[in-house]
């Protein structure tokens, strides 16, 4: 696959503080999902309250140890029609060492962009999985008490 097919599913996500994610880059065809600008926007604040307690642990896992991160979302339309998205998230790391920036690929499971349809909010996350990419994973422990869904390693 061609990376240019992809780039309009991309975003990159960059932390500003301990529990702050902020978009840095989106994708077109993310905000024509959402139909919005997300560039600049805290992550957190646009999703459901549960759905942003999972991710900002997802997130903090993905740079923390550093891990890859694949999980299924249930996004609930204006409609009241729900669609699962899947999406996968890698750490980038700066010349320094550090690990402040996510690059995610998040795409709908069942192409329906015949669909018009207005975005509401991700309402679940029923599924979690961290990978090695060498330097471990998450503790399954915090993720449960995070609220996380249950995360295969």
């Amino acid at each position: 696959m061609s990376i240019v097919r992809i780039l309009p599913i991309v975003s990159l996500l960059q932390r500003t503080g301990q529990h702050e994610w902020r978009f840095r880059l989106v994708g077109t065809e993310i905000e024509r999902r959402w139909r919005r600008r997300f560039t600049g926007l805290n992550y957190i604040e646009a999703v459901s309250p549960q759905a942003g307690v999972i991710m900002l642990h997802e997130f903090n896992s993905v740079v923390g140890c550093p891990c890859g991160s694949l999980a299924m979302r249930h996004v609930q339309f204006d409609s009241g029609r729900i669609e699962t998205y899947e999406t996968l998230r890698l750490p980038l790391r700066a010349d320094d060492g550090s690990v402040s920036l996510i690059l995610s690929c998040s795409g709908e499971l069942h192409d329906r962009t015949a669909v018009i349809d207005r975005l509401r909010e991700i309402v679940t996350i029923p599924e979690q999985q961290f990978f090695d990419i060498g330097a471990g994973c998450p503790d399954r422990g915090a993720l449960a008490q995070a609220g996380a869904p249950r995360s295969d390693h």
